[in-house]
């Protein structure tokens, strides 16, 4: 009786974790899901030779074209990722991850310091541990049940499950600075060819979420895009001049926000760093 009473109730909390970090709809013109990295692709213009306070100022594609630029040398970082989202029409507690990435093989490990929910890690190796993400559950019910029911410390997920579609704006494939750069610049792009882009520079100005002076760059979106969507706000470290904020807004109603902190650029990282045992 004890065996077939306890092992419902674990499968339960197993499967409440593994919804954590599915992924979910997609802003429009957003790519198909798939278990390899996405690159989002785009083909920016030559980013114009000008002053980026000129280009955020006056061409604010340029300026997306720019930054793209400047993220080429990149090969992976470690960063604070802040974030807040609104999933199902509910907002979520705002999270802080701290975060490794890098790009080649492309791969990404987050610890939850602060707005834990129902998971403490997630590692995802494009096209290791069979292209799934790998979760380690928050709470010790929850992990006695992963391990009772699966023999590890951590559970996997699909990247492409329709079950939990409603968990996260998007997949860990499509995690980073320069994935959310190539969203804003093939969105911004075309609006400038349909000739309906409205964007201005606010300025270098103080963003609290980051703790220094941004530039920022905001676009009014009329007619609102899905989601209701009505505005963008971009922001660009003004030393990196990559894109290390954003926040999409339907009217007053917070969509998501998303901030880059403590950056550290190409790290040296060994060849085990996203191996399943840094999840123990």
């Amino acid at each position: 009786m004890r065996t077939f009473f306890y092992q419902p109730v674990a499968f339960v909390a197993l499967l409440v974790v593994c919804l954590m970090f599915a992924p979910s709809r997609r802003l429009i013109g957003d790519v198909q899901i798939s278990g390899q990295p996405s690159p989002l692709t785009v083909v920016p213009k030559e980013a114009p030779r000008k002053p980026f306070t000129d280009l955020c100022r006056d061409d604010p594609v340029g300026a997306l074209a720019a930054s793209l630029a400047k993220y080429e040398g990149v090969e992976g970082y470690t960063c604070t990722f802040i974030k807040r989202e609104r999933i199902d029409g509910k907002l979520k507690d705002v999270e802080t991850i701290a975060c490794d990435f890098q790009e080649s093989p492309y791969a990404v490990l987050m610890r939850w310091k602060g707005g834990v929910g129902r998971a403490e890690a997630m590692m995802y190796a494009a096209g290791a541990h069979d292209d799934q993400l790998l979760i380690v559950p928050a709470g010790e019910f929850q992990k006695k049940a992963v391990k009772t029911l699966t023999g590890r410390t951590y559970a996997k997920r699909a990247l492409t499950s329709a079950d939990a579609k409603g968990a996260a704006r998007y997949p860990a494939n499509e995690f980073g600075m320069a994935s959310g750069t190539r969203r804003v610049y093939r969105a911004w792009q075309a609006a400038e060819q349909r000739k309906q882009l409205a964007a201005e520079y606010v300025g270098l100005v103080d963003v609290p979420e980051l703790g220094r002076k941004c530039h920022v760059l905001r676009r009014t979106v009329n007619p609102p895009e899905e989601e209701g969507l009505t505005s963008v706000t971009v922001m660009f470290d003004p030393e990196l001049l990559l894109q290390v904020g954003s926040v999409l807004m339907a009217g007053d109603d917070l969509i998501a926000s998303y901030f880059f902190k403590d950056i550290v650029l190409n790290p040296k990282f060994d060849k085990a760093h996203f191996a399943v045992e840094k999840l123990k």
